[in-house]
């Protein structure tokens, strides 16, 4: 009787783990596919792009599934993965060295990739032509050890490479007698535009952290310890049109925290504190950094990539702003008038 029960019991257990593991398939073929929008997101916006490759690169069921009203934002960052992370980033990362041309916004650069230069970037010109060669840390890239204020070596270094692209095509737009023939303020002047039309490259094409690190940097040149950067005001000036761009259109930016109001006298410095300290601690949606690209992108083409000593760029709400300081004198209270009034107009309080 003892060994009757034996082998009833151990049929039973066998039979019991046998509908459990039917019930189990049963649940997960049933089971909801899970939404990879989330995931996606996160990985566009947090700069992890390599991971963000591999979920495009590997299509599922999930990913078809996705709504159609999320479907845009995913069609965005399709292209924007496309459009940021070219061929020959791979190939940059590996430290190889070798010739490759890109389009930065809508020019086409030719360039060599060295990771043994010496500098960024070195010109050379030769029977009236001009080469363009190019350094930065291959370890670095998407590298997400990190660097400061909360940003990683990639973040900065994604944001150096693009910038580092837009000075080159900036320089190779003029011509090599039109660079020899500089005087020292004209010097200056040049320096400042390969400067800004880097500065603009490097927010428009750099990771979503990238960008936040960017105009963080060019917030911060209202700081005194930068009153005697060359470079200072046209940094500046990509940080004015950020700043121009969400106070014009805070419905496009819910997630951008503003002041209700400024001081009368320099608001736009007040402003730039206020945002810096913001961008340092938070990001955006995904819709957000659509709206920010197609402004700068929109910035870049209204300042063309043309040099000329007239050392001005013009901004979406008609606004002037000089690199020399002491030009930039005539224009700064007309922004800060502006900047005020615009603020003041959306609080309650007014």
């Amino acid at each position: 009787m003892k060994n009757t029960w034996r082998l009833t019991s151990g049929h039973n257990v066998a039979g019991l783990l046998f509908l459990l593991l039917a019930f189990a398939n049963a649940v997960h073929a049933q089971a909801p596919p899970v939404d990879p929008y989330p995931q996606l997101t996160d990985a566009y916006l947090e700069g992890k792009w390599d991971d963000l490759e591999t979920m495009f690169a590997t299509p599922t069921p999930e990913l078809q599934a996705v709504p159609a009203t999320k479907q845009p934002e995913l069609i965005y960052i399709r292209h924007t993965l496309s459009e940021c992370r070219p061929p020959w980033w791979k190939r940059c990362k590996a430290g190889e060295k070798f010739a490759f041309t890109q389009d930065v916004l809508g020019h086409s650069v030719r360039a060599t990739f060295d990771p043994n230069g010496k500098s960024a970037f070195q010109f050379s010109s030769s029977n009236n032509a001009g080469s363009v060669a190019l350094t930065w840390p291959a370890a670095d890239m998407d590298n997400p050890a990190p660097a400061e204020h909360g940003y990683s070596k990639g973040d900065l270094t994604d944001l150096s490479i693009w910038s580092t692209l837009g000075m080159a095509d900036a320089w190779s737009g003029v011509s090599v007698q039109t660079q020899a023939s500089l005087k020292e303020d004209g010097k200056l002047l040049f320096q400042q535009y390969l400067d800004f039309r880097g500065d603009v490259t490097g927010v428009y094409y750099g990771t979503p952290r990238a960008r936040r690190w960017g105009l963080w940097l060019y917030l911060a040149m209202y700081m005194d310890k930068y009153a005697k950067m060359p470079i200072r005001s046209s940094r500046e000036a990509v940080a004015v049109m950020f700043m121009s761009e969400v106070v014009a259109n805070p419905a496009r930016y819910p997630s951008i925290k503003l002041p209700a109001t400024l001081p009368p006298e320099a608001a736009e410095e007040k402003l730039a504190g206020d945002l810096r300290g913001w961008i340092e601690k938070h990001g955006w949606t995904v819709a957000e950094d659509k709206s920010l690209r197609d402004a700068i992108a929109l910035f870049a083409t209204t300042n063309t990539r043309q040099f000329n000593q007239s050392g001005k760029v013009t901004f979406a709400n008609g606004l002037v702003f000089a690199f020399d300081p002491e030009k930039d004198k005539a224009f700064r209270p007309k922004r800060d008038v502006w900047f005020k009034s615009k603020l003041d107009a959306a609080s309650p309080a007014h």
